[in-house]
């Protein structure tokens, strides 16, 4: 790493990565509502202002996406096409064959991404307002290794908690359920990347339907305007 002579003075001070976009930290620089407005601009630059300009699914106003991961790469949503079904949303796999351009443009056809745990939980940038992403985790996982507290914008320093907050948009972490139970001991959690969920539709909903009641006040907060769309849901 370092190959110079001057590498080897003291310094008194040091930063390590950016601070100030870092999702784990306050940041004394930069304050929600300035990352708000640069994924916002991010996004009408990308996308064009009021992009989309029709849905790709759901029903009542709210469009939503379940993004499944591909065979083999373990956190596969076993029942997604069923609970998708009884949402009246899509199911799409995001695969590095597809240009990131279409993949944006289909994050942002969306209000809501559902996804396992993973990075295409990303493309919340893009998701249309009034945003919001349900990240879903197995249950066994140990808060320890990966909090999730199944309340939304509550998880504000977990990886896509944290994501959420700075780009201004509403997460939630739910646990599913797994059948890990008749496979393997509980104890042994290093591999829990590899594992595969069920989607539970009835705390999927639930979460959607507490998702009206805070809207308002996060825009609010994160000095938005505030969409009819969620009251026109539920």
């Amino acid at each position: 790493l370092f190959t110079d002579r001057a590498a080897d003075a003291c310094y008194p001070s040091m930063r390590w990565g950016a601070d100030d976009v870092r999702a784990d930290r306050l940041s004394r620089g930069i304050d929600g509502n300035t990352t708000s407005r640069v994924a916002r601009k991010l996004r009408e630059a990308l996308l064009g202002p009021g992009f989309p300009s029709s849905p790709i699914g759901g029903a009542k106003g709210l469009r939503m996406l379940i993004i499944q991961r591909r065979g083999g790469d373990g956190r596969i949503i076993r029942n997604a096409d069923e609970v998708a079904k009884q949402l009246g949303a899509e199911v799409m796999s995001f695969s590095r064959e597809k240009p990131l351009l279409e993949q944006a443009k289909i994050a942002g056809s969306v209000n809501v991404i559902i996804g396992a745990h993973g990075a295409a939980l990303s493309w919340m940038v893009f998701a249309a307002p009034p945003a919001a992403v349900i990240e879903l985790v197995a249950a066994e996982v140990p808060t320890a290794i990966l909090t999730c507290s199944g309340e939304w914008n509550k998880d504000r320093f977990s990886i896509y908690g944290g994501m959420a907050r700075l780009v201004g948009v509403h997460h939630i972490c739910l646990r599913m359920r797994t059948r890990l139970r008749d496979l393997l001991s509980l104890q042994d959690v290093s591999g829990w990347r590899s594992w595969d969920i069920w989607a539970d539709y009835d705390m999927i909903a639930g979460a959607l339907r507490d998702l009206r009641a805070l809207d308002h006040r996060f825009q609010r907060e994160v000095g938005g305007v505030h969409s009819e769309v969620m009251h026109e849901v539920f």
